[in-house]
């Protein structure tokens, strides 16, 4: 998956990596994702041109302005973030068709932070993904809405530190305008599927009008509803946030919400339906909490908690917690 383009800007140490779609041509006007990489990585198309697959996108593996593990997350380095990238994209836009409409930014971990404060600073940018990482400082103090229904995606390991950080970025995205897709990845810490994420594919196949793999999608959930009652309302809880089964007008969405309507008087689903709801109820005092005797009391009702949800499937996930 070698770039088709490598541009080199003076303010990075790292050249810019472009790959362009199969059957980039002239006669029409391409969307973009800027891939931002992790901590001690290299710029690169490969992984996100995996996600995309090979064609509708031109994929930009971006170098940073500011290398390194630590890097100051100021309004300044933030805009000389932005002036690289729009140098790359305005080059791209002059000669390899790049519409400029439709830019978005995706990155992991430490480019997950980054796009989190792009998608703040940067109101030209189309959307973003934010992936094992997510929200921590308001870029300006006071943001402004975003044009409403602005596509945001979250994916993260269920069990990475930053968990808690993604559902806050869901919350503050959502409050200024964003439609945000959010994926948990099961049993995964600091680190990204090995088969990468159903979610973040389909939503990128939505950002283009792309077909997404109806087949699929109809096999998992046929799997699902074969699952025994309380199992089945856990996989169609998680199910139903997908972005493809989520979308107005999905049959996957009111297919999803008879399948939960046909089992929600049972007492075993509803025991775990109150407890997943307290949880979550937890968890936004947690990400919201911002003094340590508000922590603590936030750390004795997730012990209280686990007494409680002996034997379900919040068990588990309230312990990692």
């Amino acid at each position: 998956a070698a770039a088709d383009l490598e541009i080199k800007l003076p303010e990075c140490g790292d050249p810019v990596l472009v790959s362009l779609p199969d059957a980039h041509g002239a006669d029409q006007k391409w969307p973009a994702i800027f891939y931002l990489h992790g901590t001690n990585g290299k710029p690169r198309t490969d992984w996100m041109r995996f996600q995309t697959g090979p064609g509708h996108w031109i994929v930009v593996g971006m170098a940073y302005v500011e290398r390194g593990a630590s890097y100051e997350v100021t309004p300044e380095a933030l805009k000389r973030q932005m002036a690289a990238m729009n140098k790359v994209r305005d080059r791209l836009a002059a000669g390899h068709s790049l519409d400029p409409a439709r830019v978005y930014v995706c990155g992991l971990s430490k480019g997950g932070w980054m796009s989190d404060h792009l998608l703040q600073a940067d109101r030209t940018l189309a959307g973003g993904a934010i992936l094992m990482a997510g929200h921590i400082l308001d870029l300006p103090k006071n943001p402004k809405p975003y044009r409403k229904g602005l596509p945001i995606f979250i994916g993260v390991g269920r069990e990475d530190g930053n968990y808690p950080f993604s559902l806050r970025a869901l919350q503050f995205h959502r409050k200024l305008g964003a439609t945000v897709h959010m994926e948990d990845w099961p049993g995964l810490a600091h680190a990204v599927p090995q088969d990468g994420s159903a979610g973040l594919r389909e939503w990128l196949a939505l950002q283009v009008g792309k077909e997404v793999d109806s087949d699929a999608i109809d096999r998992e959930f046929a799997g699902i509803v074969g699952l025994d009652r309380v199992e089945r309302w856990w996989q169609l809880t998680r199910f139903r946030q997908r972005p493809a089964v989520a979308a107005e007008g999905s049959r996957w969405r009111a297919k999803t919400e008879e399948a939960l309507a046909s089992i929600r008087d049972d007492s075993a689903v509803a025991r775990e339906a109150a407890l997943y709801l307290e949880h979550r109820k937890l968890q936004a005092r947690e990400i919201t909490g911002r003094t340590v005797p508000e922590m603590k009391k936030v750390l004795h009702d997730y012990l209280q908690l686990i007494g409680r949800a002996r034997g379900s499937f919040q068990e588990e996930l309230v312990g990692i917690d």
